[in-house]
């Protein structure tokens, strides 16, 4: 769904509420038919007025952000996904834009709280500049008429549409699911040069869908694509080379790719950073460091760096330990479904560290965790069923079930996946 604000011809801004962004724009994250995302009530918008600084500079440019949106509809968190470049107008977007309310996103039919991409777009022409006005926002189509539009648009050769269209057959949303042609449409706009295409094989090549299997491969496609600038592509490169998936593992040339990237604001390189710095990877160690970079990232809404900037503080590494702000960043990851957060979540719960201690609520985050394929969360639930712990009885049945889950996540490198 796309909402648009629409003004006069001399000052045109536009507000996105991008249902099913994430898997459209960057990277193919799942969003399974049970799901809706949310969806903004332009009624309720604050309209962002131009800053009169950025009027007389005619600074223009499109900030993206994220706002975490609550069972309620209304915007508990945000943060700020790319910079439009001027921070004037960033801040100004970001503080009308949260007065929006959200029809919530549902799962199962249920309310969850959930993240949600927006962007706002601003334009002027600087000699002469009028209020806008807000008008209603155009009919969406559904995904199988946009899946017709992709297939129009990428026969006539716009590599966009083109990897759009493919995403839509790897999710199977609009069209029947199928990764061999989701493949073929992301490979004909890769082989035009087209970054996000690019980095979108790389990925197909990593996980082995609907193409062979090649880490070599994927990393040479992600290379091209990080060679033309995407950011995104220059992160995962960096992650690539830290853990040597597809390439040789080298520190040095991990932290010079995250370094590239974070220059974007991209928020995976900047949490990434802060690993290096953490564990003296590549570079002296250093936890102020560290900790400098996790703080960006989570200022970027990146759920590895709360994770980690949660450690941080529960350790006192780099800060003053704080085990409720460790909690609280926990929770913050964990409602962006990190696994990570869940199990040190749990931990917390179980322990009684920063929170009343619960048996209830560290059961219920394990198990969270443990859906999610956490090979730690799995052996802890393990051990809980097997001697009647944390005030649950012993469950064979279960245990049976758990170890047979962590075998397999074994067989297929699971740990090497849940870095990656």
């Amino acid at each position: 769904m796309q909402l648009e604000l629409a003004l006069n011809k001399t000052w045109q801004c536009a507000l996105m509420a991008l249902a099913g962004w994430s898997a459209a724009a960057s990277g193919w994250a799942a969003e399974t038919a049970e799901t809706a995302a949310p969806s903004a009530q332009m009624a309720t918008c604050g309209m962002p007025g131009y800053p009169k600084e950025s009027l007389a500079k005619a600074e223009e440019g499109t900030v993206v952000m994220k706002f975490l949106i609550g069972t309620d509809g209304t915007v508990r968190r945000s943060a700020i996904v790319k910079s439009s470049g001027y921070p004037a107008l960033d801040t100004v977007a970001a503080e009308a834009l949260q007065r929006c309310h959200f029809k919530p996103g549902l799962r199962n039919g249920e309310p969850v709280e959930v993240w949600a991409p927006v962007a706002y777009v601003w334009t002027l022409d600087a000699k002469s500049v009028t209020a806008p006005t807000l008008s209603a926002p155009p009919q969406a189509l559904d995904l199988a008429q946009q899946a017709a539009l992709y297939r129009d648009q990428a026969l006539q050769g716009d590599t966009s549409a083109q990897v759009n269209l493919g995403l839509l057959y790897l999710h199977g949303r609009g069209v029947e699911k199928n990764d061999s042609e989701a493949a073929s449409w992301i490979r004909k706009a890769a082989q035009h040069g087209y970054a996000r295409a690019e980095m979108n094989l790389g990925l197909l090549y990593q996980s082995g869908r609907g193409v062979p299997r090649d880490d070599a491969e994927g990393a040479r496609w992600m290379r091209l694509a990080a060679d033309h600038g995407n950011d995104e592509a220059q992160a995962r490169l960096g992650r690539m080379y830290a853990i040597g998936r597809g390439v040789p593992h080298d520190d040095v040339e991990a932290l010079r790719w995250y370094r590239l990237a974070a220059t974007h604001d991209n928020a995976m390189a900047e949490s990434r950073l802060g690993d290096h710095y953490a564990a003296g990877l590549g570079v002296e160690r250093d936890d102020e460091q560290a900790v400098a970079w996790y703080y960006k990232a989570v200022a970027h809404g990146d759920s590895h760096g709360e994770v980690a900037l949660g450690a941080m503080f529960e350790q006192g590494l780099g800060v003053t330990a704080d085990l409720r702000r460790a909690q609280k960043l926990y929770a913050w990851s964990a409602a962006q479904e990190n696994r990570a957060g869940m199990y040190r979540l749990a931990l917390m719960f179980e322990q009684g560290r920063g929170i009343d201690q619960s048996n209830y609520d560290a059961v219920m985050w394990y198990q969270r965790a443990a859906k999610l394929n956490n090979v730690k969360a799995i052996k802890r639930l393990i051990d809980v069923y097997e001697n009647g712990q944390l005030g649950q009885r012993i469950d064979a049945a279960e245990v049976e079930r758990l170890r047979a889950a962590a075998e397999k996540l074994h067989d297929a490198g699971a740990d090497e996946a849940q870095g990656l």
